[in-house]
């Protein structure tokens, strides 16, 4: 089948996207002016009647009639009714979406996915198909950049579906109902987390959360008007019970203004209700050009539109006969992948046959044979030959596999070597190479932390002796020989390599209590700073770890403070000319450099001189970016890729640093040392 354009379709579906926005705010606008000509309009119809009917009495004398009379409104009592209406509609529609936006903030992506059921998938997980999905995150998480989210799976759950929640990236989780793991093959599920990851990155999640608040705004408006009516309702009631042993003019005058009163919330209730309803099918649309830009951004990341097509395919033929069957899955509809009432006319998502025409545009409606084979046997409950190999190969693996993972690190003194000994196992059948893999040290909840402190180790052995001193305070003896062992074998990692094993080991690092978390956040401050500075590598590590864990454990929360390049152009300017100097072999190469990134990032600056383009400023001045919105750091890397590759080659040094800002920064980048091209993509 032939390919999508899937930058063609990004850009359609940002451009609908951006409509749509404009459209949800008239709404908006629709209630306000409506309250306004409506509320306004009945006041003055009121006002004319009484003047007709005071005007028609002949039996009133002169003074009388003077009295009666009531003057036409003058152009400023209107305007003045129209501001307190439009003051008093604007702050019930933004109070009301600000109280709710509150009451989401207070979930993380982890308590919603738990609210339906999910359970959290162990970083160190045997499971083979578990093991598989977190592969694929990891996957995920390289090459879009984003900080590894918690994974969980809904055990009860038969449907194909999966959902991404959290208000940012560092608190974000990714949930995956059991029949995916059944009935996907890993190509397929690697699409679908391509597509849940393009909602993290692109803060679709965001965007959502704030959607839900506004529309409870509209409908405060709609709830507003009903206690209204209700309560002049019960007015008028009571006035008829004591107008019928007391009539007179007075009782039946105050009837009569309840009855308007009543009507006026009658008209608040009507275009509260309209408003709402308005926003609400404008809100299903932002969200399906979401699912559109969400499909195009899995095959670009994936580079595979098969998978996420055959996945959708597969939910047609299955999710209609296994719909989701949490009863809080309704309200949280639009995080699935897929629909969770696919008959329901408001729905979030686009029909599913105008999703996979768009990615496989020579899909004709036909099941493939291939997802025909998987739907008869699913492929996640058929026995692997890997498996079956694996029986028959050693007798052991079966009981290794049963241990929990840190006894199975056997080389750990005080873990593994007594376990497996007791068992009448000799720690020597197990290699060396299998039992303490760097990969699977950072998925193991206790093992990680020797990797990072391995990884922070300065190779001068007077700082080195600073840093010992450090972690003897507070680790335990076989750590610290863990750590021992690892620091020659760290020793020869790339930086690019450094920084990717500390991106994956924050999913580990997360199962810390917070008491733990103060002790390694405590050691990582400790051993960047034992030689008294702090140098490239060390920043972008601590800024991984910190950053990301200090959100997961209520340390900071992820606030964005800068939305435009303009309010960061100082250290826009500093943080680049720090880049121009470094790659420079002259004066006037560290001028064309900074001016191509200049003109990339649209920004009227000048090189500062060498002396002040310090390794401080440029920390400090990353640091304030970090705060800003994706679409400035966005641009900030650019213009940063810009910079190194003015000339057309990269460095060893110039690579270390595109990788350590973009890790920082959550941006993905493919650069390497010696190339003449850069790669990149979003």
């Amino acid at each position: 089948m032939s390919t999508m354009d899937f930058f063609e379709h990004q850009d359609r579906a940002r451009s609908a996207t951006r409509k749509l926005y404009f459209y949800y705010f008239f709404a908006v606008l629709f209630v306000i002016i409506a309250l306004n000509v409506c509320l306004i309009g009945l006041f003055l119809t009121v006002e004319s009647a009484n003047s007709d009917f005071s005007g028609s009495s002949s039996y009133t004398d002169s003074s009388a009639e003077t009295s009666s009379y009531t003057a036409a409104p003058t152009a400023d009592e209107l305007a003045g009714a129209a501001a307190i209406i439009t003051g008093i509609s604007s702050l019930l529609i933004f109070s009301g979406a600000g109280i709710r936006s509150s009451q989401l903030r207070s979930l993380n992506g982890g308590q919603v996915a738990e609210s339906l059921g999910g359970r959290l998938v162990a970083a160190n997980t045997t499971d083979r198909k578990e093991r598989q999905l977190l592969n694929i995150v990891e996957e995920m998480s390289i090459a879009s950049r984003v900080p590894m989210p918690k994974v969980y799976i809904l055990d009860n759950e038969k449907s194909i579906n999966a959902f991404a929640s959290g208000w940012n990236t560092d608190e974000a989780a990714i949930a995956v109902t059991r029949g995916s793991l059944e009935y996907f093959t890993r190509d397929e599920l690697q699409g679908v987390i391509g597509h849940e990851f393009s909602h993290i990155l692109n803060g679709d999640m965001t965007v959502d959360m704030r959607m839900v608040g506004l529309l409870f705004g509209l409908e405060l408006i709609f709830l507003v008007g009903y206690f209204f009516f209700r309560l002049m309702l019960e007015f008028v009631s009571n006035s008829n019970r004591s107008s019928s042993s007391n009539k007179n003019e007075d009782s039946g005058k105050g009837i009569a203004v309840l009855f308007v009163l009543m009507l006026a919330g009658i008209i608040i209730m009507i275009i509260g209700y309209i408003g709402k309803f308005a926003a609400n099918v404008i809100r299903m649309a932002i969200s399906r050009q979401k699912e559109y830009l969400a499909d195009a951004s899995a095959v670009q990341f994936t580079r595979n539109p098969e998978g996420i097509g055959y996945a959708l395919i597969k939910i047609g033929q299955i999710n209609a006969k296994n719909p989701i069957t949490n009863p809080n899955a309704s309200a949280c509809g639009h995080f699935f992948f897929a629909s969770v009432n696919i008959t329901n006319l408001m729905d979030s998502h686009p029909p599913l046959n105008e999703r996979i025409k768009r990615i496989l545009p020579q899909y004709n409606g036909k099941v493939p044979q291939s997802v025909l084979r998987d739907l008869k046997n699913p492929p996640g409950l058929r026995e692997s030959e890997e498996t079956e190999s694996k029986k028959k190969t050693n007798p052991l693996d079966e009981i290794r596999q049963r241990l929990p993972e840190q006894m199975r690190q056997t080389h750990i003194p005080g873990l593994g070597g007594s376990i497996l000994g007791g068992l009448g196992i000799d720690s020597a059948v197990l290699p060396p190479d299998e039992s303490e893999s760097l990969n699977d040290l950072i998925h193991d909840q206790y093992s990680v932390h020797g990797v990072i402190y391995a990884l922070l180790m300065d190779s001068s052995p007077e700082i080195q002796n600073l840093q010992w001193d450090v972690l003897r305070g507070n680790q335990k003896e076989y750590m610290l020989k863990l750590i021992e062992r690892l620091i020659p074998r760290v020793a020869s990692l790339t930086c690019a390599d450094k920084i990717r094993m500390a991106e994956l080991s924050v999913s580990a690092l997360r199962q810390m209590s917070h008491e733990q978390y103060q002790t390694f956040r405590a050691n990582i401050v400790a051993l960047t700073e034992a030689d008294k500075k702090i140098d490239l590598f060390e920043f972008a590590l601590r800024t991984i770890l910190t950053g990301r864990l200090d959100v997961s454990f209520g340390v900071k929360k992820s606030v964005v403070k800068y939305d435009s390049a303009q309010r960061l152009s100082t250290e826009f300017k500093f943080a680049l000319g720090y880049l121009a100097w470094q790659g420079a072999d002259s004066d006037q190469d560290a001028a064309n450099a900074f001016e191509a990134a200049a003109n990339l990032a649209n920004l009227k600056m000048s090189l500062p001189d060498k002396l002040s383009c310090t390794m401080g400023t440029f920390a400090n001045s990353l640091m304030k970016i970090q705060s800003a919105s994706m679409q400035v750091r966005e641009l900030f890397f650019k213009a940063v890729v810009a910079c190194i590759n003015y000339d057309g080659k990269i460095t060893p040094k110039e690579e270390d640093l595109v990788n350590v800002i973009g890790a920082c920064l959550n941006q993905p980048c493919n650069i390497h040392a010696g190339s003449s091209k850069t790669d990149y993509s979003l």
